[in-house]
Order: C-alpha cells, then structure tokens, then sequence
C-alpha cells in the first residue's frame, strides 16, 4: 500500500517548511521629534501587525527612540526600503544571556555601627568598604577598625540601578525599593532577579551590611525579559524611563543613575565599520546620556572586564562626553585589577576583587564577587553621599576627582570619601552578617549585531555571554 501526496497538500507542506521566519526588530526613525513621519511608521507597522505587537520607546519630552516588531525578513526589508524617508535603520534584535558560577563560602564576620559627630562607623567591615574611608596616613587596610561614612549615608538621594532585577535579601530589610521595567518585552511586575547580578549590585549601593550609601532611595530598573535577557533596546529604554521619572518627578541634583553593563558591538562580515544600525543606537544612547546630565542625573558606568583599553558601550562614551564617569576596578590594596579595562578617561577605580554582596538564592546569605560592575555601583553610591552633604551635581565629579588618590606610587586612583580616621567613638549597634559564598561576577554583556544596507539573515541562537563584571 503506498502514500500518496496530492500536489495541492505538497505545495502546502513546502510553504509550511520554506516559510519566512519571524524575528525581533528595532526600527530606528530619523527623526524621533518629528510627528507626521512618526505617525507614518506607527500606522504601517500596525497594517502589517496588530498594535499590540508593537512596542515604542519614547519620552514625554524628549520624543520617540525606537519601535519594536516581530517580522519576517522580508517584511522587514520591505519596510526599510519604503520608509526611507522616516526610518534610519530597521535592524535584527540581539539578545543576550548570562551565566553564572557560584563557588565556596566565606567565614562569618560581625561587623557594629557606631555613630559620634556626624560620621558612622562599621567596626569590621569588609576590606572593600574599608578601602572607601581609607585615609592616606593608613596605608594599611589592617589598621583601619573598620568603614567610616557620614551619617547621612546618601539620605534624600535616589539611585537608580540599571540591571537584571533584584531578589530579597536581609540587606534590603526595612527599605523601600521602587521599580521601573524596561525594554520591548519586559517582565512587568516581576520583583525578582533570575541572574543574580541586579540583586548584587543593589546591596553594594544601599545593603545595611555591604552598601555604601545605606540610606539611599533606590529605584531598580529591571531590563530583563521575561526569559531573563536582555538587549540594546532594552538599556536605551531603560535610560528613557529613567529621564522621565526624573524630569516628571523633580529628582534632578539628587538623581545617580549606575550603569554596571556593557555590551561590544560587533559588525556583519563586510559592513562598513558604522553601519545604519550602529549609528542609530549611538546616537540614541548619547542623546539620553547627555539628556540626564542635563535634567541634573550623575551617571556612572563600568569600564568593563576584558583587559586593555576600553572597548565597551557605554564605557567608550567617556571619550567624548566628560560628564560620565567611568570607573576602573582594583583590588584591596589598590592595584590595578588584569581583567579590568582601563582608558584616559578612566579617572577613577574602586574594590573590584573578591567582594561580598546580597546573594539572590538565599535571603540570608552573602555571596563574593569580582568585576567592574561591583566597582561601579560602589562609586554610585559614594555619589549618593557625596550629594547629601552639600556637593551639588555640577561639582560631585571633580569632588570624586580630587579625593581619589592611589595607593602606591604609579597605581590608579582609587576612591575615598575624605573622611580620614577619627577616634574615640564607641560602638552602639551590632550587625551580624552571614557566611558569604565567594563568585566570580559576570558583567551584563550584550553583542550588537548590526546590518548592511539592507536586513541580515539570523544568526539563529541568542548571543551568550560569561564575561565577569
């Protein structure tokens, strides 16, 4: 007995097997202020799919960045080439994935608050801390009792931390932290944080035990999806939210915005070195940078983890506007950290190696890490202080400057809060942390796949990255 295929039935079976695949797209306008062109590419994206396929990111001041569309290649070939008029570039969404390897644990410690003239004391603190408040007549961390900070400790400040998310931890008991989710796909009202990063971040900027600036407002700004991945899309968004809820709130001069990504953009085989996709998310990303600098946000983003000179968005950005810092890792002694990218622009570097944060897998528990990404919410949060006591924004920068110094001749400046060594203060309140599981950090990495001319084929899986932050 044989099967037999009418051709109407094989015809359908080919279409079926040879048929255009979908794929996540940003459509970039030429002119995002430009109402009619705007309206233009929201009504022939919304022919070819319904509108809530449709995802535009756009600020209630500054205008429209990008839309978000799932298309066939073709469809948006076709779109690219009869918007020529309204639309930069219509470019093949990259995603990208972390990975994340725990190792052994760290001895329990105690660690006292104490409080006498307006400077607080952490008997026992991590050395990472203790590197902060390290004034230059000690020039060993041993002899430090422990990490001095006024004790307004960032109050009335608001941080905000771009990142993965962030899970409960005992260093966020009592504090209220607000949310913001960004991105084309956003996990919307998911208070959690799958990677880990986020949370680890979070607790170097307000944690009671681990964070520098432990009375600060803190707004997480989620830019994973609901798969936990993120993009360039997703951060752009991100730095529009966050413009917004500044502007709208009147948070500027005492907003900082702490950015512990990068991601490396990397160019199809025989594209020009700045293709239409590159240029539009540049231009992007630096319209918001400079946006927040101007609405009164301090900025402040990792150098990266690769070794050599900086190559990473948005690190690189430090080149050409001065007003974001840039921050190096280094070790507790102050030595350059060897997988930590530097640069002229690098002015600045802070405990990168083997530092404890808030672990997302247990409530209770510690975990230590190394990168720039640890490096970079620490110098957030010594911001934050530095603006609750009399420090406006438009002198924070050089302030962070001059107060940095290395600590061995030729090494990098490495922060300090320039409140020296006080004495004579007597402890008043214990905090006890528990054993600290130490990690290497993996930095927020994504990989920007920009095209030609015209749309690229896939390159099928998501882009993975492992590197540590």
């Amino acid at each position: 007995m044989f099967f037999s295929i009418t051709l109407p039935i094989l015809a359908a079976l080919l279409s079926s097997v040879f048929a255009d695949p979908y794929y996540d797209y940003a459509i970039y306008p030429v002119d995002g202020t430009d109402d009619g062109k705007s309206a233009i590419i929201q009504r022939d994206l919304e022919s070819i799919l319904a509108g809530d396929n449709i995802f535009l990111s756009e600020s209630a001041t500054l205008g429209r960045f990008f839309w978000w569309a799932t298309l066939t290649e073709t469809e948006a070939s076709d779109f690219q080439n009869s918007h020529q008029d309204e639309v930069a570039t219509v470019s093949q969404a990259c995603y990208a994935c972390m990975n994340y390897e725990r190792v052994v644990n760290k001895d329990v410690t105690s660690r006292s608050i104490i409080k006498k003239r307006g400077i607080d004391l952490q008997k026992n603190a991590d050395d990472d801390l203790k590197v902060i408040s390290q004034p230059k007549d000690t020039p060993n961390i041993d002899d430090l009792p422990g990490y001095y900070y006024d004790s307004t400790a960032g109050q009335n400040t608001r941080v905000y931390i771009i990142d993965s998310g962030a899970s409960n931890n005992f260093q966020f008991t009592g504090k209220q932290i607000d949310w913001i989710w960004a991105g084309p796909a956003p996990d919307t009202g998911k208070k959690d944080d799958t990677s880990g990063h986020g949370t680890c971040m979070l607790s170097k900027v307000i944690g009671s035990g681990v964070g520098v600036a432990k009375n600060a407002k803190s707004t997480m700004v989620s830019i994973a999806d609901y798969n936990g991945n993120t993009n360039i899309e997703s951060i752009i968004d991100a730095l529009v939210k966050v413009y917004d809820d500044i502007a709208l709130n009147g948070y500027g001069g005492q907003a900082v915005v702490s950015m512990s990504l990068v991601f490396h953009p990397k160019n199809f085989p025989g594209t020009d070195p700045e293709p239409d996709y590159t240029i539009a998310w540049k231009a992007a990303m630096i319209k918001m940078i400079n946006a927040l600098i101007s609405v009164g946000a301090v900025l402040v983003a990792a150098a990266g983890n690769e070794g050599g000179e900086v190559t990473g968005f948005p690190a690189a950005f430090g080149a050409t506007i001065p007003g974001l810092i840039v921050v190096g890792g280094v070790d507790n002694l102050g030595n350059q950290w060897g997988m930590g990218q530097t640069a002229a622009f690098v002015k600045v570097s802070a405990p990168a190696v083997d530092v404890s944060c808030a672990d997302a897998d247990d409530d209770q528990d510690l975990i230590v890490q190394t990168g720039t990404s640890l490096a970079t919410a620490m110098v957030a949060g010594l911001v934050a202080t530095f603006l609750t006591t009399g420090t406006t924004v438009s002198q924070v920068q050089q302030h962070l400057y001059d107060l940095a110094y290395d600590r061995y001749d030729g090494g990098p400046d490495v922060v300090y809060n320039g409140l020296g060594n006080p004495a004579g203060v007597a402890a008043t309140t214990l905090v006890t942390i528990p054993p600290a599981a130490t990690t290497v950090m993996p930095q927020t990495t994504a990989n920007a796949y920009p095209p030609a001319n015209t749309v690229p084929a896939s390159t099928g899986a998501p882009v993975s990255f492992s590197v540590p932050s």
